[in-house]
């Protein structure tokens, strides 16, 4: 059984650590500015259908629940 495939060089492995740490700042950055963009310009048409009007009528509001009867 072979060992897996990780430097003997204590530098070069706290390198390699530090590299894979970036890279996954890095994209978690790029998701969250994506994600704000997305959230500040909603230019989707996915995302303007959930959207409601700014003005809404009586008749586009969802209707009540009827209270619950009673048993006697």
């Amino acid at each position: 059984m072979s060992t897996p495939a990780t430097p003997g060089n204590p530098a070069l492995r706290k390198a390699a650590k530090r590299a894979v740490m970036a890279g996954t700042a890095a994209l978690a950055a790029v998701a969250v500015t994506s994600l704000v963009k997305r959230r500040l310009n909603p230019t989707e048409p996915s995302s303007a259908k959930r959207q409601t009007p700014p003005f809404a009528t009586p008749a586009d509001a969802p209707a009540e629940p009827r209270p619950r009867e009673e048993a006697a």
